[in-house]
């Protein structure tokens, strides 16, 4: 076997021209290893910090091994294997768990500017700040193939997710978006909604944990409508209240995708836009198979509704009424739909209820 030299060595890459036919593509997952003889290795450079390259798939992975090396040391990692790499074609990027900020994304700008056929890309716990989105969209502007965008727990705001609004109004393959946790407020989540009109291939949305309120609701609702292939949608803790959560479950019920997983929980819903929530529920009963309405208030009155919907989804494996003030009668009318309708069902969630003993017992 050739000698599986690593391919980082004091900020030059020596290519690897042998591949063991028993070693498979490495994938780069975070947090593993690939064998210590595999030709994807990257070895650790003097920064301490380590990543992958899989030449078979195209991916760049790296270990969170940035935080709490000196920031020059840091930098200089990135930008070593950044201009390595500029002779790979890479597909996948992922640089998530890596304190960057903007300085760290302008140091692997290499990696984001010069890759022609990026479709991936992940900057999840990254601290994509506002600057920092302005660096991404920067760096991405000649950019049109992502399919993919994953951007979690950092501290955009508003005006960094303009900035990724404009990432997304020139990918229009775009079919995995992920911004959550990412304090996106209204203005925000409206300008990233109208962005991702752009294509017609949105099969997963994740909008999760961001404050922004009934007012992003008719916008996520035009988007809906659009996205034909959409199976999983996200808006969990968005605040979105009765007025947003129903005009998104109105564009639901009247959409063409085959949704498999509603995530609508702690969004203040009440029965008053329970109504809307069930019929969605229930135009969608042939694919759904994942309902969360937890930590809402829909209570006993809401329950009920919710139950007609549930109903007519008997393909349902999770359902999750969690914390929603319901007492016997909402409990009861939801078990009821579930166990009669939903054959396949493996989780029914009714915890932080305040059901009695004769509701246990029906």
């Amino acid at each position: 076997m050739a000698d599986p030299a690593a391919y980082i060595a004091r900020g030059s890459l020596a290519k690897h021209t042998h591949k063991p036919a028993s070693h498979p593509p490495f994938p780069p997952v975070l947090g593993t290893q690939p064998p210590a003889d595999s030709p994807e290795w990257l070895a650790p450079n003097s920064a301490g910090n380590t990543a992958f390259w899989s030449p078979g798939s195209g991916s760049l992975g790296q270990l969170p091994m940035l935080a709490g090396r000196p920031e020059d040391e840091a930098l200089d990692a990135l930008r070593i294997i950044s201009a390595a790499l500029l002779p790979a074609r890479l597909a996948r990027v992922n640089l998530s768990d890596n304190a960057l900020g903007e300085k760290g994304v302008r140091a692997a700008g290499d990696l984001l500017s010069k890759q022609p056929a990026l479709e991936a890309l992940s900057l999840q716990n990254v601290g994509c700040s506002i600057h920092a989105c302005r660096a991404v969209e920067e760096l991405l502007q000649q950019t049109t193939s992502l399919s993919s965008l994953q951007l979690f727990n950092n501290m955009s705001d508003n005006q960094g997710a303009l900035h990724i609004a404009a990432v997304l109004a020139h990918s229009p393959h775009m079919a995995d978006f992920r911004m959550a946790s990412s304090r996106v407020g209204p203005s925000g989540g409206i300008a990233l909604a109208k962005a991702l009109t752009t294509g017609r291939h949105l099969v997963k949305l994740d909008i999760s944990d961001n404050p922004m309120t009934a007012a992003v609701g008719p916008a996520l609702a035009a988007l809906v409508l659009v996205q034909p292939c959409l199976k999983i949608l996200n808006v969990n803790d968005t605040s979105l209240t009765d007025k947003g959560a129903m005009a998104v479950a109105v564009a639901l019920g009247n959409s063409s995708c085959q949704l498999e997983e509603l995530e609508m929980a702690l969004n203040e819903i009440t029965p008053a836009g329970a109504k809307a929530v069930a019929a969605a529920v229930a135009s969608k009963g042939g694919s759904l198979k994942r309902v969360n309405l937890r930590e809402n208030e829909l209570e006993d009155r809401g329950a009920v509704i919710i139950a007609r919907g549930l109903a007519k989804a008997p393909g349902l494996v999770s359902i999750d009424l969690c914390g929603n003030q319901l007492k016997r009668v909402g409990a009861v009318a939801v078990a009821k739909a579930a166990a009669n309708s939903c054959a396949s069902l493996t989780l029914l969630a009714l915890d932080e209820n305040t059901v009695s003993e004769t509701g246990l017992d029906e």
